[in-house]
């Protein structure tokens, strides 16, 4: 690592990440997922 700028910032890394938690935990409890903003937690 040279310490540059990584290729996509903490904002698209989080919503990426939210991403794979609501399709991870979808699959496990077999239904919809939805993504509360203002609590920032799945629902």
């Amino acid at each position: 690592r040279d310490g540059s700028q990584p290729r996509c910032n903490i904002d698209v890394a989080f919503h990426e990440a939210v991403t794979c938690a609501m399709a991870t935990e979808s699959y496990l409890k077999g239904r919809r997922i939805e993504w509360d903003p203002k609590k920032r937690k799945l629902v």
